[in-house]
C-alpha cells in the first residue's frame, strides 16, 4: 500500500496533468490504425487548441510514445491489430506514470456490447466517429471538470479538510445542475465520511431526476448494506438488473453482499448469471469468480477463472492471481503444472514491493512445501534458505525469524517429516522463548494435525535449555563477584539476560553488583525491574527480597508499596505478609503515622 504522502504527491501530479490539458500546453496522442482517421483526430485536436499532437499506428507504438515525458492526453481508437485499445488502456492504467491521463476511446460502434464492456473499465469518456473540434472540446471540458473536482476534492479529504471537499462538489453541483457526477461524487465522499443520510440525500436526488439512473440505485443499495439494512440493499441490486440485465455492477454488488454472509453458492449463481450476459471479459470478476469456485472445491473452474483473469490484466495483482492459479493447479494434483509458476513468483523482484511482499513470501512457502510432499527436499531447502538470506529481502528480513521456522515446522509436519518438524519447531522456540504468539500458534498448529505433543515437547524442552542456560550465567556471576572480578560478573549476567530478559532474578543480581559498584540509581531502577517482574512470574521470594533490599537502603515506603503490589496479586501470600510486618516492627512511631 502506498503511504498518504505518496498519494497526495500522485493527486497533486494529477491536478497539473489536468491543468495542462486544460491551458492546452499539453502533448496529445493519436493512436488509430488508418492514417485517415489519424490525420482527422490530429486535426480535430488542433481544432480544439492543441499544438503539439502525436500519432500512432497501433497500441504498442502508442505505449512507447506514452512513455515519454508531457503527454498528458490520449485518443484511441477502440479495434486496431496487436493492441486493442481497451489493451492499451489497461497498460496505462497499471503503470504509476501515466495511470492518471485523461483516455478517450474512440469507436464508429454504437451502444452495443462492447461499449458497455467499455463503461466498466477506466475510460474517461468515448467518443463515436466523425469527431469534430467543437464535439471533442465539449466532451474534454466536461472531462476536465469533472476529473478535477474529484482530485482537488480528494486532496482536500486526504489533508483533513473535509469541509472544503464538500464544498467543492457543492459548487459543481451548482453549477451543473442537470450533470449527474457531482452528487455521485458527494454521495461517495460523504459515504466515507460515515455520514450516511446526507448521502443517500444525493443519491435519491440522482434516481429523482432519472428514475433509471442505476448506478445510483446500485450505490443507495450499497449504502443500505452499511447500514444493515441488507434486504433493502439487494432489493435495489435486484431492480437494477431487471431494468438492465447488462448492467454489471449490479451483478458484483450482489454477489459482494452474499459473499459477506458466507452465501457462496447464491453468490457463485449470481457472476454465473453475469456471465451468461456477455460480462466475462472483467477482470475482477473473473477473479473473485475464480475465488468462490476454489472455496467450493471446484478446482478446475478456478483455475480457468485465474487464468482468464491473468489474460484480460496482466498487471493487476499478477502475483495474488498467480499465486491463486498454482493453488488451483496443486489441488488438482498438477505439481509439473503448478512448479513453473511457484517458481517464477518465488524469483520475483529483489527487494520486492511492499504490494508484492505477502504475496512472494506465501509463493515461496508453497513452492517449498510442493517440493517437499514431492520429495524433493533438497530442492525445497534451498527455497527455504533462500527465505533466510536477508540479501533476498533488500538486506532486512520482512519476518521473525522463529515465526518463519513455524512455518517451516508445519509443512514438514503436514508432510510427515516429524524429524524435520521437531527441527524447526525447536529453533523457532529457542530464537524467542517468550513469543507467546508463536507458541500458541504452533500449539494451534499440532491440535489441527494431531500432533499437539510434538509441538509441546519442543516447547518444553527449549524452556528448559534456556533455564539452564541462564542458571548457570547466574551461578558464574555469584562466583565473580565472591572473588571480586565485577566486570566478568557484569558480562555473565548480561549474558543471562540476552537469553531471558524478564528474569527477575538475573536483574536483583545485577542491581545488587551495580550498589556494589556504586551506580546507585542503575542499582534502584534495576530493583524496581526486578520487583515487577517477580511479581509477573509470582516469584514471591525475590519480591520479598526487593523489599528487604530498598528498606536496608532506608527506603522503607518503596519498599512497602512494591510489597502491597505484590499483596494485590496474591491477597494473603505469607511470605510477603511477614516482610511487610518486619517492616512494621523496625519503623520508628514517626515513620509509622508518615506511612499512615
Amino acid at each position: 500500500m502506498t503511504g498518504k504522502k505518496d498519494q497526495i504527491q500522485a493527486l497533486r501530479r494529477e491536478i497539473q496533468r489536468l491543468i495542462r490539458v486544460r491551458e492546452r500546453s499539453a502533448r496529445v496522442l493519436v493512436v488509430d490504425d488508418t492514417q485517415t482517421m489519424r490525420l482527422l483526430l490530429a486535426q480535430a485536436l488542433k481544432g480544439a487548441g492543441f499544438q503539439e499532437v502525436l500519432r500512432a499506428a497501433d497500441g504498442e507504438a502508442g505505449l512507447k510514445l506514452l512513455l515519454e515525458p508531457g503527454c498528458d492526453l490520449a485518443l484511441v481508437d477502440w479495434s486496431m491489430p496487436r493492441m486493442s485499445g481497451l489493451e492499451l488502456l489497461e497498460a496505462v492504467r497499471s503503470h504509476p506514470e501515466l495511470r492518471d491521463i485523461i483516455f478517450i476511446m474512440v469507436t464508429a460502434e454504437t451502444l452495443d456490447r462492447k461499449v458497455i464492456q467499455a463503461a466498466e473499465e477506466k475510460q474517461d469518456a468515448y467518443l463515436t466517429k466523425p469527431l469534430s473540434p467543437e464535439k471533442l472540446t465539449r466532451r474534454l471540458e466536461l472531462v476536465l471538470e469533472k476529473r478535477l473536482t474529484a482530485a482537488q476534492a480528494r486532496l482536500a479529504e486526504m489533508r483533513g479538510e473535509g469541509d472544503k471537499a464538500v464544498e467543492l462538489y457543492l459548487n459543481a453541483a451548482h453549477n451543473r445542475p442537470r450533470a449527474n457526477w457531482p452528487l455521485f461524487g458527494l454521495g461517495a465522499l460523504l459515504t466515507r465520511q460515515g455520514r450516511y443520510q446526507e448521502a443517500e440525500r444525493c443519491y435519491r436526488r440522482l434516481l429523482e431526476l432519472d428514475p433509471q439512473a442505476l448506478a445510483a440505485m446500485v450505490e443507495l443499495g450499497r449504502l443500505r448494506m452499511r447500514q444493515g439494512k441488507k434486504k433493502q440493499g439487494r432489493d435495489l441490486f435486484m431492480k437494477a438488473l431487471k431494468l438492465n440485465p447488462q448492467f454489471f455492477k449490479a451483478y458484483d454488488a450482489l454477489a459482494e453482499s452474499l459473499l459477506d454472509e458466507g452465501q457462496h453458492r447464491k453468490a457463485l449463481k449470481v457472476l454465473e448469471g453475469a456471465v451468461k450476459v456477455h460480462g466475462s471479459q472483467n477482470a475482477e470478476r473473473q477473479e473473485l469468480f475464480g475465488r468462490l469456485h476454489y472455496q467450493m472445491g471446484n478446482y478446475a473452474e478456478a483455475e480457468a477463472a485465474f487464468e482468464k483473469t491473468l489474460e484480460l490484466k496482466p498487471h493487476r495483482n499478477p502475483l495474488d492471481n498467480s499465486l491463486a492459479l498454482a493453488r488451483s493447479r496443486l489441488a488438482q494434483g498438477r505439481l509439473e503444472d503448478a512448479l513453473p509458476v511457484l517458481d517464477q513468483l518465488a524469483r520475483g523482484d529483489s527487494p520486492p514491493d511492499q504490494e508484492q511482499l505477502e504475496a512472494q513470501l506465501d509463493a515461496m512457502l508453497l513452492l517449498g512445501a510442493t517440493y517437499v510432499h514431492a520429495g524433493q527436499e533438497k530442492e525445497a531447502e534451498q527455497v527455504f534458505q533462500t527465505m533466510k538470506d536477508p540479501a533476498t529481502w533488500g538486506g532486512r528480513l520482512p519476518f521473525k525469524e522463529n515465526h518463519l521456522h513455524r512455518e517451516l515446522g508445519g509443512i514438514y509436519l503436514r508432510a510427515q517429516r516429524t524429524d524435520q518438524a521437531r527441527q524447526h519447531f525447536a529453533t523457532s522456540v529457542e530464537l524467542d522463548p517468550d513469543d507467546q504468539e508463536n507458541l500458541e500458534a504452533m500449539r494451534e498448529l499440532g491440535r489441527e494435525l494431531g500432533h499437539e505433543e510434538l509441538v509441546e515437547e519442543q516447547a518444553s524442552q527449549s524452556r528448559q535449555r534456556r533455564e539452564q542456560a541462564v542458571l548457570l550465567h547466574t551461578r558464574r556471576g555469584l562466583e565473580l563477584v565472591a572473588q571480586g572480578r565485577y566486570e566478568q560478573a557484569l558480562q555473565e549476567y548480561r549474558q543471562g539476560l540476552s537469553m531471558d530478559p524478564a528474569s527477575g532474578r538475573l536483574h536483583f543480581n545485577l542491581s545488587k553488583l551495580r550498589y556494589r559498584l556504586k551506580q546507585t540509581d542503575q542499582a534502584l531502577t534495576g530493583m524496581a525491574l526486578a520487583a515487577r517482574l517477580g511479581t509477573m512470574r509470582r516469584d514471591w521470594q525475590l519480591v520479598a527480597e526487593v523489599g528487604r533490599f530498598f528498606a536496608r537502603l532506608g527506603h522503607a515506603q518503596r519498599a512497602r508499596v512494591i510489597l502491597e503490589e505484590a499483596l494485590k496479586e496474591e491477597p494473603g501470600q505469607r511470605l510477603i505478609a511477614e516482610v511487610l510486618d518486619e517492616l512494621e516492627e523496625q519503623e520508628s512511631p514517626q515513620e509509622r503515622e508518615a506511612s499512615a
